[in-house]
């Protein structure tokens, strides 16, 4: 039905590296994303940021320190996060748009048109995404079973919603509900992980619909309320709360497990309809938002789970919604727009103690906690994306795209006096290219589907880039005008991060197929492809050794993961460098003696150095560090940090000394590359 893909978060790719360079390009980011270190099941609290063109997952610590972005790709709309029982793993809702110029499928009457998702699973800490299912139209929260072996979703792949259930790691994928049930959503799992519920027609009966995890229809519960909205399990499995409009009042009832009793806890009903509903970790009390009696804003209201001692929390003239608990039910996590903008606040149960804990321009939301209570789980959409190029020395900054849209991942050609980029500035993921001042800015792609990841030859007289125009994910080439646009493969999966070889006649590149991701080799004609890595764990960010003779590239292989290293045809292949945390971003001296590499070995993403024949592995940074680039004189590597509260550009020497911000802005800085040198540019 859907192919099924497994892929490791690609922490930063090659460069190749000539004679001494004195500027560092970057790529800017106006709004709060992070990749600072924060250690798996240390407890969080995570959310969902939107801004108008991104939406990202976000995590960060109870207090509201240790802001952590986990999903920074704006190509993605990464959405609806929740955290694995253990606290290890989060699930989201990646959507991408529909390609410009490709029709959206008919849906069936009274169906929203789903564009393409992916059912994928981060890891806390943001260094690793599994997808776990591709191409599934999941528009509703995807619910992990209370063991975290399996996660149900609602999914349209005909076009119709149907609910189904597979594993975490992609595997037995199966429908839940029967052919004489008609699913409209509300996956709810109870807590002893046997049952779901959720909302739909069985025989023509409407209801919340009880199932077996199997998918064997039990009971219909509640088919007397009306149409109902939302439904949440206690925490003993006993009840259900669920949302129902019944003669015009909208209601907070709960039913018994079987069905026999019902309470309404809003006997005079609200003003609108009921969201949000929170059960406390003890099941003597439900949180909910809504509308106050008289109307206006939502606001959170508290109710005892058996009746009465309804209460509004925050009453406040903006809008309150999305209430969470504390693990220990003595806090309740929260989005709130009462200072103009949607932030997540915290607040004591009984509503005092009210503290903002995002400060972001764009809109926080669905605040949820990690299992042991101490950070919290969101999304974020950054605002804007935009290039500057900047001296070593770190003064002069200059910005060189202005557009309203994202501008990012640029590339300098090997003379220096061009750069290639991808902007969304006509509505689609597009390549361009502009001299080294920002000017002559030109569309060189414009094709329907989208188009990224620029890469230049060594001589400059091509570039290559990953295209979506013809479904998938293929491997392009082209001139540096836009001229002579070829495909160089076809049906190899779904492809990423090409590399060209230092001569220029080959390139390498990460190729995923089903749950598996392997690194291959292709002539720059598109012939001779072949897989060099060869290893059914998952293979990313190749890079070329500065002879052409090796290639370096993250591997898992069984228990180990690490820098792998293997002759250009695949043969002789060996662990560099190896430890239990994520590792990744190779990137080789101009010497071709060391690489630099990014592990997570001792929980935060550091930089580390090892010499060619797997000796020496050193660490570099002590403050954290992503996306190492040798200078082209290799006395100097521009890296990523969040030291400072926020991505910047740093540079340091090659040993690690001399650590200097040289990017010093309130964005998001990140992406650095050298410019080439003249005297790099005619020894090519």
């Amino acid at each position: 039905m859907w192919g099924r893909t497994r892929m490791g978060q690609t922490i930063g790719t090659g460069q190749r590296a000539g004679a001494a360079a004195r500027w560092v390009l970057l790529c800017g980011l106006a709004a709060v994303t992070c990749w600072s270190g924060c250690a798996p099941g240390v407890g969080q609290i995570a959310y969902e940021s939107r801004a108008p063109d991104n939406a990202q997952v976000c995590v960060m610590k109870a207090d509201g320190s240790g802001l952590v972005n986990l999903t920074r790709d704006p190509n993605l709309n990464d959405t609806n996060p929740v955290w694995s029982p253990d606290g290890k793993k989060i699930a989201v809702v990646s959507v991408r748009p529909w390609p410009r110029g490709r029709a959206e499928p008919p849906s069936a009457p009274g169906v929203p048109s789903v564009p393409p998702s992916d059912l994928c699973v981060l890891s806390t800490d943001g260094t690793r995404r599994t997808t776990v299912l591709a191409d599934v139209s999941a528009y509703l929260e995807p619910r992990w079973s209370p063991d975290g072996k399996s996660i149900a979703f609602l999914a349209a792949p005909e076009r119709l919603p149907s609910l189904y259930v597979v594993n975490a790691d992609g595997t037995g994928l199966r429908p839940l509900a029967d052919k004489e049930t008609q699913t409209q959503g509300q996956p709810c799992w109870s807590p002893d992980g046997t049952k779901i519920a959720y909302l739909g027609l069985y025989r023509q009966n409407y209801g919340i619909q009880m199932s077996s995890a199997t998918g064997a229809h039990l009971a219909t519960v509640a088919d007397n309320l009306g149409p109902i909205g939302e439904i949440a399990w206690s925490p003993d499995g006993a009840r259900l709360a669920l949302t129902s409009r019944r003669r015009g009042s909208d209601l907070l009832s709960v039913v018994s497990a079987d069905g026999w009793e019902q309470t309404n806890l809003t006997p005079g009903g609200t003003s609108g309809p009921v969201h949000n509903l929170a059960w406390s970790p003890d099941g003597t009390r439900i949180a909910f938002a809504a509308q106050p009696q008289g109307g206006g804003p939502m606001d959170v209201y508290l109710v005892n789970a058996a009746g009465g001692g309804l209460k509004n929390l925050t009453n406040d003239p903006a809008q309150d919604a999305e209430p969470a608990w504390s693990p220990d039910g003595n806090r309740i996590a929260l989005g709130s727009e009462r200072d103009g903008n949607q932030e997540i606040y915290l607040m004591n149960a009984d509503g005092s103690g009210v503290t903002r804990l995002t400060h972001s321009p764009a809109a926080d939301t669905r605040p949820l906690w990690s299992p042991d209570g101490s950070s919290i789980l969101f999304s974020s959409r950054p605002d804007n994306a935009e290039i500057f190029v900047v001296p070593a020395g770190g003064s002069n900054k200059t910005r060189l795209s202005k557009a309203p849209a994202w501008d990012w991942s640029p590339e300098w050609s090997p003379d220096g006096t061009r750069m290639a980029f991808v902007s969304r500035r006509d509505g689609n993921l597009e390549i361009y290219s502009m001299k080294a001042d920002g000017s002559e800015q030109t569309n060189l792609t414009r094709s329907p589907g989208a188009d990224h990841s620029p890469r230049w030859s060594p001589d400059g007289n091509k570039i290559a880039f990953i295209s979506l125009r013809g479904g998938n994910p293929d491997l392009w080439t082209m001139n540096p005008d836009g001229s002579s646009q070829k495909q160089v493969t076809r049906d190899l999966g779904r492809l990423s991060d090409p590399t060209w070889s230092p001569d220029g006649g080959k390139l390498a590149f990460v190729a995923q197929r089903q749950r598996d991701t392997e690194i291959y080799l292709i002539n720059a004609d598109g012939s001779g492809a072949s897989n060099v890595s060869r290893n059914p764990g998952p293979d990313e960010s190749p890079c070329w050794s500065p002879d052409g003779k090796k290639i370096a590239f993250r591997s898992v292989r069984g228990t180990k993961d690490g820098i792998y290293l293997v002759n250009a045809d695949g043969s002789e292949g060996r662990y560099l460098s190896e430890s239990e945390g994520p590792n990744g971003a190779p990137n080789w001296s101009p010497d071709g003696r060391r690489i630099v590499f990014v592990s997570s070995r001792e929980g935060t993403p550091q930089i580390y150095s090892v010499g060619a024949e797997g000796k020496g592995d050193t660490k570099l940074t002590e403050g954290g560090g992503t996306q190492p680039v040798w200078s082209p004189n290799g006395k100097s590597i521009a890296f990523v940090s969040y030291r400072d509260g926020n991505a910047e550009v740093y540079v340091m020497t090659a040993g690690g000394g001399r650590q200097r911000n040289v990017s010093q802005s309130p964005a998001q800085d990140g992406h650095p590359r050298w410019r080439p040198s003249a005297q790099g540019a005619r020894k090519r």
